[in-house]
C-alpha cells in the first residue's frame, strides 16, 4: 500500500488532474440534466472550461491512450450538456 505521501504525489499528476476535472464535469452534467436551471448550465459550462484547461495540459503525454480516453468522455459530457441545454424551456 503506497504511503500517504506518494498517494498524493499521484493524485497531482496532470493526468490525474484531467481525470478528476473530466469526473467534476461528468457529476455537472448530470447535475444540469436532473434539474434544468441556468445556474446549473453555467456551473456545468464553467466546469467544462476547466477540463478543456486540464486536458490541454496532456498534450505531450507520454501515454496517448488514457488521454484519448478523456477526451472522449469529455466530448461525451460536452455532447450531453449541449443536449441538455437545448431541451431547457
Amino acid at each position: 500500500m503506497p504511503s500517504r505521501a506518494e498517494s498524493s504525489m499521484q493524485e497531482n499528476t496532470p493526468l490525474a488532474q484531467a481525470q478528476n476535472a473530466v469526473d467534476r464535469l461528468s457529476n455537472a452534467v448530470a447535475d444540469a440534466e436532473t434539474h434544468p436551471s441556468e445556474t446549473l448550465i453555467k456551473q456545468a459550462h464553467q466546469a467544462e472550461e476547466r477540463t478543456k484547461n486540464a486536458l490541454s495540459s496532456l498534450n505531450d503525454a507520454e501515454h496517448q491512450e488514457p488521454v484519448e480516453r478523456l477526451v472522449e468522455r469529455f466530448e461525451e459530457q460536452e455532447s450531453q450538456l449541449a443536449r441538455t441545454e437545448s431541451e431547457m424551456p
